[in-house]
């Protein structure tokens, strides 16, 4: 018998006879780095979140100080407008739920003033930054 047709006898006796150990590791291999993608994916979103409380809450502070043309409020919209792009790096659905996350954070802020204002015919959400710098 050549060595070639002996090398694969022999790893498919190995693999016939120890299937239901391979499988049962690969199935546990499978889930804990399925297990590591969530935890990973997770603490991106955590400091996805961090990040635009933190950088939102500053512009509406900067806003506050540096009022142009008698604007001393931010859109809701402008703000989801400038960060979602931002995102690029989380799943579609997971930007959705960072940014209402983050939104109903900033929005139950009490230096934050939310208000609906009319602009251009349309009514949209407005955040004032309303504490002391």
């Amino acid at each position: 018998v050549p060595f070639k047709c002996r090398i694969k006898k022999f790893i498919i006796t190995i693999l016939l006879k120890y299937k239901l150990y391979i499988l049962t590791i690969t199935s546990l291999l499978t889930f804990i780095s399925y297990i590591f993608y969530k935890i990973n994916e997770i603490q991106r979103q955590n400091e996805c979140y961090r990040y635009i409380i933190k950088d939102s809450i500053t512009k509406l502070q900067q806003q506050r100080k540096n009022i142009t043309n008698g604007v001393k409020y931010i859109a809701k919209i402008q703000l989801r407008d400038f960060y979602l792009p931002q995102l690029h790096t989380l799943p579609r659905n997971s930007r959705q739920k960072v940014w209402a996350k983050a939104v109903r954070t900033i929005e139950k802020n009490s230096n934050v003033l939310v208000e609906d204002v009319e602009i251009q015919g349309e009514m949209v959400r407005v955040w004032t930054w309303s504490g002391v710098y």
